[in-house]
């Protein structure tokens, strides 16, 4: 199983589109699951946008049903209006915002990864609020205009943090927190940008948090098989 997140894709940035198309192309071969852990989009504002390239996406993303490879979905705060109708039209399977997966006798926990970032305060009140499934419906109700608009002075003022990006901080004490609820073995996530992967220990007990990177210059993905956890580079 393979597990990606944070590509971002946006009609205005065309390389990363390419980059994506081909590893979906060529970085599968003997991959039974796709795990997207969020982010797939930079905007998505409901799933009666029509784009050309969430079309060619979708296209993409189903044609792996052919080839044996399911894909599965993590919303990311970027694309958390995925609804199941493009989920539908790309093939995947829609997973809540964590996930835990038993794979050869591990217990790996996915998320994306910004519920882990609760030293931001606003933010965290931000996600609470946008999350809520009644304001959720109540802002896929709007005219695709006024959401336009919307997410249009969302992103400009995204794009102005984009630079702290890298000082973003995980809350140690909240992982620790989802490790004695769920005894985890492996934890993957995304959404801060900074790939590693980090070997942690408590009560005695070894456990894994690995980190995926964005696909802003070269794509990453953790790879894992029945020997290994590896974090893979691609060089596109």
């Amino acid at each position: 199983m393979i597990f990606i997140s944070d590509i971002h894709l946006n009609i205005k940035n065309p390389i990363t589109i390419k980059k994506f198309l081909k590893f979906l192309k060529y970085s599968l071969n003997n991959i039974k699951s796709l795990y997207i852990l969020g982010d797939l989009f930079d905007v998505w504002i409901g799933d009666d946008y029509k784009n050309i390239l969430y079309k060619k996406i979708a296209h993409e993303l189903f044609s792996l049903k052919n080839r044996g490879i399911s894909c599965y979905f993590i919303p990311g705060n970027h694309d958390f209006l995925i609804g199941k109708y493009y989920a539908k039209s790309c093939g995947m399977i829609l997973l809540p915002e964590k996930k835990i997966i038993n794979f050869l006798n591990k217990k790996i926990i996915i998320l994306h990864g910004d519920s882990l970032c609760i030293n931001d305060y606003s933010y965290k009140i931000f996600r609470y609020i946008i999350r809520s499934k009644f304001l959720k419906n109540i802002f896929l109700r709007l005219p695709l205009y006024l959401r336009l608009k919307i997410f249009k002075k969302i992103q400009n003022k995204s794009n102005l943090k984009k630079k702290y990006k890298f000082n973003i901080k995980i809350n140690e004490k909240k992982i620790l927190k989802i490790f004695n609820e769920t005894n985890f073995d492996i934890m993957i996530h995304g959404h801060i940008h900074q790939k590693n992967i980090f070997i942690l220990k408590n009560k005695n007990k070894i456990f894994y948090r690995a980190v995926l990177g964005s696909w802003e210059n070269n794509g990453s993905a953790i790879y894992i098989t029945k020997s290994k956890i590896k974090l893979i580079n691609f060089l596109f």
